[in-house]
């Protein structure tokens, strides 16, 4: 077990790596900036998801010049996503774009990196339409290769070599893709072109009472970047919103199939009461990211909040909302 000092030289390497990332892949551009269009890239982008206050706190401590707490660990989770574009080479021949966007996100715990690896936990690669490029199953071999890289660099700062694998990886699995569409019969192009649009789904469980039934669906709405709402007890409530893609992938997940464990299964009472396609990301309403919410009550207010009440009334309570066509 590692020490306390041992413990607080990871923090400092841990910061000092993250400060390295903000300046290679930079913090400050605007949202404007950072927003997708039909024919560009927004450059790197290196964010801090969760742990910001905490690495403040950190960094003051560490750049204090003061003595270092001997008893006292302050626990680190650090939770950042680092967006960079990927050429991709002409050779390849890739019609749609010669640059595709991957986005990380990776969790540093306490311990990194002499004593814990990093942990990808998201991938995603879009074109400069905005569009997903592969389908989730490749992302998912992707993920898992990621993340045994990164278990291999245990003991030293590991971030650079992940994305540097993760633009080898990518290049490889277009280079593959695109040998597979010059064939006759395509599978692939079917799954890009669902995920041109975006929409919510409604999900209606019987119960959901069990804590790691919660975080399971947590962690596979953010894995497909899919924000909304659970209400949580009896009856359960699952609206999510995202791409067309990531809903449809989520709602075969929480039917649970061997090739997706980890959902309900056919043994849990679960129907998808609501199908709601959107043009664009501008007709999104609900949070980017998945809220939990303990009664119906609650989940009421937070959808006329959002404008969805005719939605909650007729997909939750089974009957039309007074402004529905």
């Amino acid at each position: 077990m590692a020490t306390s000092h041992e413990l607080w030289e990871c923090i400092e390497r841990n910061i000092q790596e993250i400060d390295v990332l903000d300046v290679i892949f930079g913090s400050s551009q605007s949202e404007a900036d950072m927003s997708l269009t039909a024919t560009a890239f927004p450059s790197s982008s290196f964010s801090i998801l969760s742990g910001q206050q905490q690495l403040d706190e950190l960094r003051r401590i560490v750049h204090s010049g003061t003595e270092i707490p001997k008893r006292e660990i302050l626990p680190t989770n650090f939770h950042v996503e680092i967006k960079t574009p990927i050429e991709i080479p002409h050779e390849i021949g890739v019609e749609s774009s010669s640059t595709l966007l991957a986005c990380l996100r990776i969790r540093l715990d306490l311990g990194y990196p002499e004593f814990e690896s990093a942990c990808i936990t998201s991938l995603s690669v879009q074109d400069n339409k905005n569009r997903a490029f592969f389908h989730r199953s490749i992302v998912n071999e992707m993920l898992d290769e990621l993340n045994e890289k990164a278990r291999s660099l245990v003991g030293k700062e590991a971030i650079l070599d992940i994305i540097e694998s993760a633009k080898g990886l990518v290049t490889e699995h277009v280079q593959s893709q695109q040998q597979t569409q010059k064939q006759p019969s395509s599978q692939n192009t079917p799954s890009i072109s669902t995920a041109t649009t975006h929409g919510r789904r409604w999900i209606w469980v019987h119960h959901i009472t069990d804590s790691e039934r919660k975080k399971s669906i947590f962690r596979e709405a953010e894995s497909l970047h899919l924000g909304g709402f659970l209400k949580y007890g009896y009856p359960g409530v699952v609206v999510v919103e995202g791409t067309t893609a990531s809903c449809n992938e989520f709602v075969i997940w929480i039917k649970g199939n061997k090739s997706r464990p980890g959902g309900f299964g056919r043994n849990w009472g679960h129907h998808v009461r609501g199908e709601i396609n959107i043009e664009n990301e501008s007709g999104k309403k609900l949070p980017t990211h998945c809220e939990e919410m303990e009664d119906l009550s609650i989940l009421s207010r937070a959808c006329r909040k959002c404008g969805l009440e005719d939605e909650f009334l007729e997909f939750v309570m089974q009957h039309k909302g007074s402004n529905s066509s």
